[in-house]
């Protein structure tokens, strides 16, 4: 998933799934419940079953890339969405 400068996912949960994140590049924030987290290249981040999250891009200039995967799977094998807009 990439995030535009400012742009984020928008708050969810997902009942049933862990949700986990790699940050590949770019600085962040992730809120879980009222929780926020700065993240970079490389953090990785576990949202446990449940957990009201938000992923943002904090950057101004800078894409946030992520790898995000479900445990177990919420979409269909081989399931990529490249931008949010794509995930909608």
């Amino acid at each position: 998933m990439t995030l535009q400068p400012g742009e984020d996912i928008g708050e969810e949960d997902h009942d049933g799934h862990d949700q986990f994140f790699h940050i590949i590049s770019g600085t962040g924030e992730v809120k879980i419940w009222e929780v926020t987290h700065s993240v970079t290249d490389g953090d990785l981040i576990v949202i446990p079953s449940g957990a009201l999250h938000n992923v943002t891009n904090i950057s101004e200039t800078d894409l946030l890339q992520t790898y995000t995967t479900y445990s177990p799977p919420e979409h269909p094998a081989g399931t990529i969405h490249a931008t949010k807009a794509e995930a909608e």
